[in-house]
């Protein structure tokens, strides 16, 4: 009313600022107003004597720490609506608890009550746990056929193709993942070759180095037609066909396993996208009750047919400005939900779309406050003031910006 801070305990500062206003009620001489500004010299009168007695004054220092702690209660309340505080709208409380004149410990001591009466949960600290627990994810139930292989000193998959042929063999750490390693070929045609040879020989004996026998190892022409010489043959192909296999296999589980650790990490990032738009849903929805909240300072919902300024103790500024800073919160969530999805490609061209939207909506919403309260520095008469209320609080919001989606 004076124009002066609430807590304001110099006398002097009290009475320069009771005339300065008293002068300019006295330098209306409208006789249409003559009735309003009558009231407001009275007012003017009572502010003055509450002001400077000691008795009155006591009792409205003791008011104005009721009204605030009863208004930063009824601020707390409806963000606490979300179900789940986050770590910076829980910092913002605090803030605005030492704002309203308590210390730090007396705030968080509120709110933790509050949260505990209304059943919501508080982010006392910044917290990784969700994307741990999805890294820290083992792969215990995956086949032996796609184990990830070895691990590099980064902690990252080290897969067989990306090795280089002439780097020299080190051995592995005792915890690195190993694929299992190919059978031998060898196995294979040794086998063959000594039942060929037991099979075929008949009991003769075999001749000598140089001979030009069928028999010898040097063979001559004969052999390709001998049934040891195509036996010998086929085992020569075997001996080479299972290593040429194994690498086909190693290359084919390889591209396997990249393709899987790329799917997780994108499962990972659209897990983490969805949960940052849930989070600037659930803020919208209490901006909508805020905004339901401030519909009862203005006519008709008021029941009068003026602005009542404050309710409980709580201001309808500081009801407007919750909403204003909750609604930029909302942004800041979609904003962060629409950089992940862009980063996902087509995997999240859906949430994408919604992220997207929601953003322009808010922003819609922001800029209509932002305009509101150009005009209220501008200036504007009671009647003018009036109807840019009624018009403000009689906006829509849109329904989808609650949405949330469902989480893998």
């Amino acid at each position: 009313m004076l124009g002066i801070d609430r807590e304001e305990q110099d006398s002097g500062t009290i009475e320069a600022a009771y005339k300065e206003k008293m002068r300019a009620l006295q330098s209306i001489r409208s006789s249409k107003d003559k009735g309003f500004i009558e009231f407001l010299k009275e007012e003017l009168r009572t502010a003055r004597l509450t002001l400077t007695k000691d008795d009155r004054r006591k009792a409205y220092d003791e008011s104005l720490v009721a009204d605030s702690l009863q208004g930063f209660k009824d601020w707390v309340k409806p963000l606490l609506a979300m179900g789940f505080v986050p770590k910076s709208v829980y910092d913002l409380m605090l803030q605005t608890g030492v704002k309203e004149g308590l210390d730090e410990a007396q705030a968080a001591k509120l709110v933790k009550e509050l949260a505990a009466e209304h059943g919501a949960t508080l982010q006392l600290e910044e917290s990784s746990s969700d994307l741990a627990a999805l890294e820290n994810s083992g792969y215990d139930d995956a086949d032996e056929d796609d184990d990830l292989g070895p691990a590099s000193d980064d902690g990252d998959p080290m897969f067989l193709d990306d090795l280089d042929p002439g780097t020299p063999a080190t051995e592995p750490s005792p915890t690195s993942r190993r694929a299992p390693p190919p059978k031998p070929a060898g196995n294979a045609r040794g086998g063959k070759i000594q039942r060929g040879f037991y099979q075929d020989q008949g009991g003769g004996e075999r001749s000598g180095a140089g001979s030009s026998s069928p028999w010898d190892r040097g063979g001559s022409a004969a052999r390709d037609r001998s049934a040891w010489g195509r036996r010998r043959a086929g085992a020569e192909s075997a001996a080479t066909s299972p290593a040429q296999s194994g690498n086909r296999t190693r290359k084919e589980s390889t591209q396997r396993q990249r393709e899987r650790w790329q799917n997780q990490g994108e499962q990972r990032q659209l897990s983490e996208a969805q949960r940052m738009f849930n989070l600037g849903a659930k803020l919208c929805r209490v901006a909508d009750q805020v905004h339901e909240q401030l519909a009862l300072y203005f006519p008709p919902q008021n029941g009068r047919n003026s602005i009542t300024y404050q309710r409980n103790g709580v201001s309808y500024d500081k009801v407007f400005e919750t909403e204003h800073k909750t609604y930029r919160d909302a942004l800041k969530k979609f904003q962060a939900a629409l950089e992940r999805a862009q980063a996902l490609g087509p995997a999240g061209d859906e949430l994408k779309r919604m992220s997207d939207g929601n953003a322009g909506l808010v922003k819609t919403i922001l800029d209509e406050i932002r305009q509101l309260k150009l005009k209220r520095l501008a200036g504007m008469t009671k009647g003018e003031e009036l109807r840019m209320w009624q018009g403000f609080i009689s906006s829509p919001r849109p329904g989808r910006l609650t949405k949330t989606v469902s989480l893998l």
